[in-house]
């Protein structure tokens, strides 16, 4: 552009556009402070990480006043990796080859926060200095590798960090003399008993039983041993105190704890497998007296957590084999001395109504399997949230039991069973009530025969049916093929066809969910002959037919809406195992039904070897799907982020200064007071204005005329 344009530029100009200006590297590095700690004085613990992982062996941290020098073992760091050492920053933490240098990186960002006076890193007769921009490498004065740190304050905590960090690791560390990490000392996990040693593939820890005395497992995860995160974690039950390194957990962007990702729920899914594990060989094993009281409320705790009244239920053979072994392990004291199994005080409650315990520890009598168990009363209340039925017998003793348990046996058999739908009527043998219990069907009629009004004289099975009702009458009568067809019709069809109306009216409905979907599935399977062909009818679409293990209604609809944003639905038998589930509830029928009318491949059930949690969580849409839409839970790319910033850090660094503020210039404007006239003028009167190869076109031409 000559002088004379140049000029008249600057001659008369009219202020089109202003703005300050910064520099783009500095904006580029502001973003970075994410992936710092939010403790900035915790940067010792990435830099231990990085020699570690860097096969250092011994360690000698060094701290005088202001200064701070770490003297390290191991290969060191050469010329190339320390000129590049900024640029690991950006490395993906996928990645684990790159710890060494990655880690490196990380803490003397980290430590950036703190404003040190100097760093500074020597090995391998290099020495690299913190400068601006990448720092500089010179020429070291000895051939130590060494990292210096000259602090400007004081609160910096090095020795209190490392000592609450570092007491895992793997290799000798020393603070000025004192070891705080030694590769000769036993395994120092701080985990109470039985501080349980586990090993699996790519993973490693221990545990101890924390008996009730915290509200969520206390997870300690390390990386090289160093603890870089100390989290609750309500998804293993019962609570532990757990110390562990897994290979495949990612940091979270700042460094400072775990991505809840696939291999996170992979971990706590072995974790929880681990401790069942060890429940079961111990419930195996002979227990010593002094710890017998606190392993058995231990074992309470764990059946109360992991199983359900729903799974205690099933055949074994719709079990996986861990939960079939959990319902079946001898994890209570029964009043004899002897153990008894989950199962085993299932089937007292099935036959008898309710089951029995004793606060009395020391007193031995004789009882049938899972009749009678030792327990505190706390701990009654705490095994009632699976077994409601449990009574407390206040004169333990053989005969006083047996009475007991005659008499529910006696007083259940005279009792009408409760019901979910009634229906009366007036006929040529009296007054009729047609019930619809509120049970699992078993394809039978029975006939009640009524005395007072709800007190049972006798009980009559007329023989089986389709579908399964009960007769409430002050007579006895017989069923005959014919009458009952009529009665199928006339009476019990449409009380099970007003459960639907029930479904979508949840308002005042006194019946469970599960009750009242449990009837209503079962007269689908009849009317249609199949729950199949049932769930491929148009009008039950939209009809709450399912639920989730929280409770929560979902219809076949919600499942359609979801499996076209997520590519499957886990389903489960069992009740929730926390908060944060939200498996599709089923039974085995129901499973085979859904699994032919939308895909086998769409539906996982998980169990207690296989949880799936992190599916689990995300199906909190499930429920209202298709109403409301179905989002995909999107997840923080911190590789995508870092490339990102690279890119902005590289291109300010090739390019200089960049605008901040971007509004459009006013192009015809500029033209207009250059004095430039442009030979077709309808270019500047169009919307928007002229192209910027147009604008820069003209002005060209105009600084050679």
């Amino acid at each position: 552009m000559n002088s004379d344009l140049i000029e008249m530029i600057e001659e008369g100009a009219v202020l089109v556009r202003q703005g300050h200006f910064t520099l783009a590297v500095e904006k580029a590095q502001e973003k970075l402070k994410k992936f710092q700690l939010p403790d900035p004085r915790y940067y010792i613990t990435q830099l231990i990480q990085a020699l570690l992982a860097n096969q250092a062996l011994r360690i000698q941290v060094l701290i005088d006043g202001l200064s701070l020098k770490i003297d390290f073992d191991g290969p060191g760091y050469s010329r190339e990796e320390l000129e590049r050492i900024s640029d690991a920053v950006f490395e993906s933490g996928k990645n684990r080859q790159r710890d060494r240098i990655r880690e490196l990186a990380l803490g003397l960002l980290s430590v950036q926060a703190l404003n040190p006076r100097g760093v500074s890193i020597s090995s391998q007769g290099v020495r690299w200095e913190r400068t601006p921009g990448r720092g500089r490498v010179v020429e070291a004065e000895h051939g130590r590798n060494e990292i210096f740190i000259q602090h400007r304050r004081s609160d910096t905590q090095e020795k209190q960090t490392l000592r609450q960090t570092c007491q895992s690791c793997r290799a000798d560390i020393y603070v000025n003399d004192a070891i705080i990490a030694s590769r000769a000392a036993a395994r120092n996990t701080g985990c109470p008993w039985p501080n349980y040693a586990f090993r699996g593939d790519g993973f490693r820890g221990a545990f101890g039983i924390a008996y009730g005395q915290i509200s969520a497992t206390h997870l300690t995860l390390t990386r090289y041993g160093v603890v870089f995160s100390k989290r609750p974690e309500a998804r293993i039950l019962p609570s532990l105190i757990v110390e562990m390194e897994h290979d495949r957990l990612r940091k979270n962007a700042s460094q400072s704890d775990v991505v809840e990702d696939a291999n996170y729920s992979a971990m706590l899914a072995q974790l929880q497998k681990i401790q069942l594990e060890f429940a079961l060989e111990l419930a195996g094993k002979r227990l010593p007296g002094y710890q017998a009281q606190q392993v058995f409320f231990y074992f309470q705790e764990l059946v109360v957590q992991n199983l359900s009244r729903e799974l205690l239920a099933l055949a074994e053979h719709h079990l996986s084999p861990l939960e079939a072994k959990l319902c079946n392990a001898m994890m209570f004291q029964s009043s004899d001395g002897k153990r008894c199994s989950a199962r085993q005080i299932w089937a007292t409650i099935q036959q008898y109504g309710a089951a029995f315990y004793t606060d009395d520890h020391h007193g031995l009598f004789a009882c049938d399997s899972g009749s009678c168990i030792r327990l505190s009363d706390s701990g009654a209340n705490s095994l009632r949230a699976l077994f409601p039925e449990l009574q407390k017998i206040d004169r333990p003793g053989a005969s006083a039991l047996e009475n007991r348990l005659q008499r529910l046996k006696q007083e259940g058999s005279q009792r009408i069973p409760p019901a979910i739908a009634v229906r009366q009527v007036t006929s040529e043998r009296g007054k009729l009530e047609f019930r619809i219990p509120d049970s699992q069907p078993e394809g039978q009629v029975d006939l009640y025969i009524r005395e007072g009004s709800e007190k049972l004289r006798e009980r009559v099975r007329l023989g089986k049916s389709p579908l399964s009702f009960a007769i409430v009458s002050d007579r006895r009568f017989t069923l005959k093929p014919e009458a009952l067809n009529r009665l199928l019709k006339d009476y019990i069809e449409p009380c099970y066809r007003e459960l639907a109306q029930r479904l979508g009216k949840r308002a005042g409905e006194t019946a469970s969910l599960l009750s009242l979907q449990r009837s209503f599935l079962h007269y689908l399977e009849y009317r249609y002959g199949s729950l199949t062909a049932a769930l491929q009818e148009k009008e039950w679409q939209a009809v709450s037919l399912f639920r989730s293990v929280q409770s929560a209604e979902v219809k076949l609809q919600d499942l359609r809406a979801w499996l076209e944003v997520y590519p499957i639905i886990v389903v489960s038998y069992g009740s929730a195992l926390s908060h944060e589930d939200h498996a599709l509830a089923v039974t085995p029928s129901l499973l085979e039904a859904l699994s032919e009318v939308l895909g086998h491949e769409k539906f996982v059930l998980a169990d207690l070897s296989q949880p799936l949690l992190l599916e689990r969580g995300q199906q909190l849409g499930l429920s209202g799907a298709a109403r409301a839409g179905v989002k995909k839970v999107e997840t923080f790319d911190e590789d995508a982020e870092l490339a990102a910033i690279r890119r902005e850090m590289e291109l300010a660094e090739q390019n200089g200064l960049s605008a901040l503020d971007e509004k459009p210039i006013d192009q015809e404007v500029v033209l207009r007071q250059l004095g430039i006239r442009v030979q077709t003028p309808q270019i500047l009167a169009q919307e928007p204005s002229p192209s910027q190869s147009e604008f820069t076109r003209v002005c060209h031409e105009a600084s050679k005329a």
